[in-house]
């Protein structure tokens, strides 16, 4: 038998915001997905593949969310064919947001500190925050603990009582 595959199209997702562990069943919408499971060879959400999936129809499809960072990433789905989705920026991981800062004082002056920083969507095991910044200074070395703690070490200068974390 033979079959034509046609270019895959991916219109939407539910949910299209997910953290940054991933690990969520994600249902793909579109137009020309495939007819049988073998018709899709992959689906990538950001650089990652969203395994295991499921062909349900033409025109749906589920997977697990891989872990991942950012905002209106790419998705596509590939067939057997070689023939990939349009690249569509309609899903996004959850940004990082801070619950405490510890020590949440410091002394002036020329004194080093390192703070604990909680909060979530900090990061997974694939990707750590690219920038943690306490009171206007970056912080030189930071370690990722898990998605909802790092810490932020060494830290001199610092003037204020704000902090930020970047992915």
């Amino acid at each position: 038998l033979f079959s034509f595959l046609s270019q895959p199209l991916v219109t939407g997702l539910v949910p299209s915001l997910d953290s940054t562990l991933g690990g969520t069943n994600v249902t793909i919408n579109g137009l020309n997905l495939g007819y049988t499971q073998s018709d899709v060879s992959r689906v990538v959400i950001g650089e990652r593949e969203c395994t295991p999936f499921v062909l349900h129809s033409d025109r749906r499809l589920t997977c697990i969310s891989p872990p991942g960072t950012g905002q209106s990433v790419v998705v596509q789905v590939i067939n057997a064919g070689n023939l990939e989705s349009p690249a569509a920026g309609l899903f996004s991981y959850r940004p990082p947001t801070i619950a405490s800062v510890s020590p949440n004082y410091v002394l002036t002056g020329n004194v080093t500190y390192d703070f604990f920083i909680t909060g979530t969507n900090f990061g997974n095991t694939l990707d750590s925050p690219s920038a943690v910044v306490v009171g206007g200074v970056a912080c030189p070395n930071v370690t990722l603990v898990n998605a909802t703690a790092l810490w932020c070490r060494g830290v001199s200068g610092w003037s204020g009582a704000c902090a930020s974390v970047l992915l």
